[in-house]
């Protein structure tokens, strides 16, 4: 099952506050707006209880005017808190940006919906490097003196033609296929030339191979992408793109015909936003700072940030909750999609302008920009352009999300209400359930809370585990009681709260509608089944009954290789061969590295690697009473169980993952 699915699967059950299904009116009392106590003590529960982020900045604003509500610092240790001035990566928020652009450009009449984006696309482009990532080589033959030779260098040496060499033929690049050779006879020709019969020094490099290529933007036949398709993510594009942004259109071969199916794509908005440059005659950057910022005084939202803005920027966070260093080259590959930073106050002068709370000269334009083009495009949600839409509890709720790969953000407003929520924070997560969910509750506010049933503490003790979703491979769920209620935390995500009306049946605190039951399976094992409502129902069984308060810990440091050299007072200290192979397919098998350091005596830190799978440095948490080894991801991607041998070289278990119990080996490795 893809992440995305099961963001899907998990929404639907998770952090209540964010339910899709309205509560029966008969039945449901008055909702009510928190106050801002009660949103900061939700957001430094995220940040203290769920170790969740280094600090998030909630702004709401409405007819009484804006007001900001945070917690958490800009990093973790002495950092400043985070404020309504911090500056925060807004990734796919930007892609609003792009279409107000592109609104603004059709009211003057500079561009259509309906426009074929090649209109907007040279016909020509120059390439170069024919083999990105392979050592290359150049090749050129020659006459000199009626007799004909070759010469070949690798890439970054110099290849020497004699004086008065006639060229014949050369070529660079992996001279092994020939779909990654270029044909560069004509710029080594031009250095031959001007060098008047002289010996001349060619390096053998990518810049001989820029050549000129013709520019077809794909169709699908007569079909071909309009500026609306790639506002609404149908255009049939993939979701990124590798390398030069005309070389990849030129290759990329379409699955449908595009306006059918939405399909979202990073690409798709960003070659909106190019053909929008192109027109403009000028780059991105100006454009929103031109035509939107200041309109909107919105003086610290960029692409690039100054100096000043840069001291204001929290730092990115990843899901591992470590810090990591500025990604500004992995945004400036998504302009029109994903590399906007902006502040709480800025978004919530934008916010105000969409409610409708500002009239501004942007009013029109982004009025259009709210017209649904799509029902029903991803799951529930209404698509606009490229605004999702939900409908909830009578009202029309327009939105949209970002995930960078360091922080998260959501915008939304409800225009009837005139109310618009923004939340913004330094950690990436991509099943989005802190962020997101928040931002629909603030917009949209359940019914006061219910009034739970007092139950005796061993019962919910008993309750008390791990659990596995077998429809969810990707999630582990933990169950612990908390003053007469449940906690129930996917790890390295936020905790729900779920409140008992008997002694086996809780609901969520927010009343959505989803309930949670206790019960037994065949074999006795306790079940937690969530219903929705639906009547859709997601079993989870409990897997491990201890839940050490160190799995929901953050590991802000990676190990150092020095940290995990084996040890002979160490049983498990030392670097590991895990192999993972399931039975009905023994030819295959996914390999990954378990690194491990004990220090001091019984306290582990532990990572994984599968570059296979393109993960590294996922923490582990080890859990050892010989000859028993747990090994369980902080990310809740699954655990390993097992036994170490004797001599204490390998271990034998089962990775337990998504109802599935696949046979794995760990090997340790010589030092």
């Amino acid at each position: 099952m893809s992440i995305v699915a099961i963001s899907c699967a998990m929404a639907t059950i998770y952090l209540c506050r964010a339910a899709d299904a309205p509560l029966e009116a008969s039945a449901a009392p008055q909702s009510r707006s928190p106050t801002d106590e009660e949103i900061r003590s939700v957001l430094q529960q995220y940040i203290e209880r769920d170790h969740w982020g280094g600090g998030i900045v909630v702004g709401i604003v409405d007819e009484r005017g804006p007001r900001i509500i945070s917690y958490g610092k800009m990093d973790h240790g002495e950092n400043p808190p985070v404020d309504g001035d911090t500056l925060f990566e807004i990734g796919s928020i930007t892609k609003t940006f792009t279409t107000l652009l592109l609104e603004q450009m059709i009211e003057r009449g500079e561009m259509s919906l309906d426009d074929p984006v090649e209109k907007f696309l040279p016909s020509f482009f120059t390439a170069g490097d024919p083999a990105p990532w392979i050592t290359k080589r150049l090749r050129v033959r020659y006459r000199l003196k009626s007799k004909i030779a070759r010469l070949e260098v690798q890439e970054g040496d110099m290849l020497e033609l004699p004086a008065g060499a006639e060229l014949l033929h050369a070529v660079y690049g992996d001279l092994a296929a020939r779909d990654r050779t270029a044909d560069v006879t004509g710029n080594v020709a031009s250095l031959v030339k001007s060098s008047h019969g002289a010996a001349v020094k060619v390096r053998a490099e990518n810049n001989l191979a820029i050549r000129k290529l013709p520019l077809k933007a794909p169709a699908w036949g007569e079909r071909k992408i309009t500026l609306r398709d790639l506002a609404t993510h149908t255009s049939g594009l993939p979701r990124e793109r590798q390398g030069d942004i005309y070389e990849f259109l030129s290759r990329c071969r379409l699955p449908r015909r595009p306006g059918t199916k939405p399909e979202y794509s990073n690409f798709g908005v960003s070659l909106l936003a190019h053909a929008i440059e192109l027109r403009a005659g000028t780059n991105y950057e100006t454009l929103i700072k031109e035509r939107i910022c200041r309109p909107l005084q919105m003086g610290s939202t960029c692409i690039t940030p100054t100096p000043e803005l840069r001291a204001r920027l929290a730092k990115s966070h990843n899901q591992e909750n470590r810090t990591v260093g500025d990604l500004a080259d992995e945004l400036a590959s998504l302009p029109g999609a994903g590399a906007i930073r902006s502040t709480a106050n800025d978004m919530l002068k934008y916010v105000a302008a969409e409610a409708g709370l500002e009239d501004t000269p942007l009013t029109p334009s982004m009025e259009r920009t709210h017209t649904i083009q799509f029902r029903q495009a991803f799951g529930e949600a209404d698509l606009a352009l490229p605004w999702w839409i939900f409908h909830r509890r009578g009202a029309e709720i327009i939105t949209h999300g970002g995930t960078t790969w360091g922080h998260q953000a959501f915008i939304g407003f409800d225009k009837k209400a005139k109310r618009g929520v923004v939340v913004l924070a330094n950690r990436a997560d991509v099943l989005e359930q802190a962020v997101r969910p928040l931002g629909l509750y603030l917009l949209a506010p359940m019914a006061e809370q219910t009034k739970p049933v007092q139950i005796a503490a061993d019962v919910l003790d008993s309750y008390s585990g791990l659990y596995e979703f077998k429809v969810l491979p990707e999630a582990i769920l933990s169950i612990r009681p908390v003053d007469n209620r449940i906690l129930a935390q996917f790890l390295n995500c936020v905790a729900d709260e779920w409140l008992p009306v008997s002694n086996t049946e809780f609901v969520d605190r927010w009343r959505t509608g989803t309930t949670l039951k206790f019960t037994k399976d065949y074999f006795g094992r306790t079940t937690a089944v969530f219903t929705g409502p639906d009547g859709k129902a997601w079993r989870a069984r409990r897997i491990h009954e201890e839940i050490p308060e160190e799995l929901f810990r953050p590991v802000e440091k990676p190990l150092r290789p020095e940290e995990c050299a084996p040890r002979n007072d160490s049983d498990l200290q030392g670097s590991w061969e895990a192999t993972a192979r399931v039975w009905y397919w023994p030819f295959a098998s996914l390999d990954g590295t378990l690194r491990i350091a004990e220090n001091p005596a019984g306290v582990f830190q532990a990572e994984f690697e599968f570059p296979e799978l393109n993960a590294t440095g996922l923490a582990v948490f080890v859990h050892y009473h010989p000859p028993d080894v747990e090994l369980i991801s902080k990310s809740g991607s699954g655990m390993f169980s097992g036994k170490i041998n004797r001599e204490h070289t390998q271990m034998n278990g089962y990775y337990i993952a998504g109802g599935r119990h696949i046979r794995t080996v760990l090997r340790r490795k010589e030092p």
